[in-house]
């Protein structure tokens, strides 16, 4: 079965995330390449061993995020490589995985690893006293030859091997979704423009004063305990987020089926989506 092809289910996710990923996961392997077909939703969401209705939502994410082509009547097929490149919020992934589903070239232009003391700013994201020890890891990655992202990562030695961290070449979140030990689950996160100052001209090669995108995260376990805290920056006319939005029902009523508080409800309401 393809199931055990893709990462094993987190319960304290919503299954229809799992199986965001898991189709994001068969596609980045070269399960399924550009052009080619997806089997029958039947077929497929039986492999996976969710529901068609579970599948279906799953790949409303991939259509949006341009990954796949619906044809109606006809089936649904890999997307062909796309010059743009763009990520769902509601799939926690680095951005080079994202820069490579797109069939873009990443290479690390600066990376360093430091140890730091923690801002107000960290601290409260992590639940530490400001002054903590944190590792630090600040990384500048270029899409075929252009400078993208900088990505700046936080975490608590507690957690990482700070020998390992070093040695590693890409950024923390990378890292960290490389270490099975880790149980890193979901992230909260707020986007918004920001005007480059000096050191963001700098490392993204823009002029002071141009408009770039914040993306500001913090990553948490299986246990809802943060793990680590990002901020990261990315030029718009190269990178963007893509963001799903719904309705939101009127204070008391529910979704056909559901119970006060479900997993389910509670899931969409973390990514922003109910």
């Amino acid at each position: 079965m393809l199931q055990q092809l893709v990462n094993p289910r987190p319960s304290a996710r919503p299954l229809y995330i799992w199986a965001v990923d898991a189709l994001y996961q068969l596609i980045e392997t070269g399960i399924y390449g550009p052009g080619q077909p997806l089997p029958a939703e039947a077929e497929l969401a039986s492999q996976l061993g969710v529901s068609r209705s579970t599948l279906r939502e799953a790949l409303g994410y991939l259509e949006r995020d341009g990954l796949i082509l619906r044809k109606h009547g006809i089936g649904n097929f890999v997307a062909p490589r796309s010059a743009q490149i763009s990520g769902g919020l509601e799939r926690l992934a680095s951005f080079r995985s994202v820069a490579e589903l797109a069939g873009a070239s990443v290479q690390v232009m600066s990376r360093a690893v430091t140890q730091v003391k923690a801002d107000e700013a960290v601290a409260e994201a992590l639940h530490l006293t400001p002054g903590s020890d944190l590792m630090r890891v600040e990384v500048t990655e270029a899409v075929n030859g252009h400078t993208i992202a900088y990505l700046d990562g936080f975490i608590g030695g507690d957690w990482v091997d700070p020998q390992e961290l070093i040695s590693d070449e890409g950024s923390l979140l990378e890292h960290l979704s490389q270490q099975a030990h880790l149980p890193i689950s979901y992230s909260r996160s707020m986007i918004c423009a920001i005007a480059a100052d000096q050191n963001l001209a700098g490392r993204l090669a823009v002029p002071e004063g141009e408009a770039v995108l914040h993306l500001a995260e913090t990553v948490y376990t299986d246990k809802d305990l943060p793990i680590a805290f990002f901020r990261n920056y990315f030029i718009t006319n190269s990178y963007n987020l893509k963001i799903v939005r719904r309705i939101v029902r009127a204070l008391g009523q529910r979704r056909p089926g559901s119970q006060p508080g479900s997993s389910a409800d509670q899931g969409r309401a973390e990514h922003g989506t109910f």
